[in-house]
């Protein structure tokens, strides 16, 4: 299984990305993010190790 983290600051195009994705059964969509560092930012904080 792939887990992918989106970012991309054009909403429209995440959202499209989002569900093209969404019909393969090895993705896995972990995070939608249009600001890059927060996305960054909050992907770091939710998987500390």
């Amino acid at each position: 299984m792939y887990r992918v983290l989106l970012i991309d600051d054009e909403p429209a195009a995440t959202h499209a990305l989002k569900r093209s994705l969404a019909s393969f059964s090895e993705i896995e969509v972990i995070g939608s993010y249009n600001n890059p560092q927060q996305g960054i930012e909050q992907f770091a904080n939710k998987h500390q190790t």
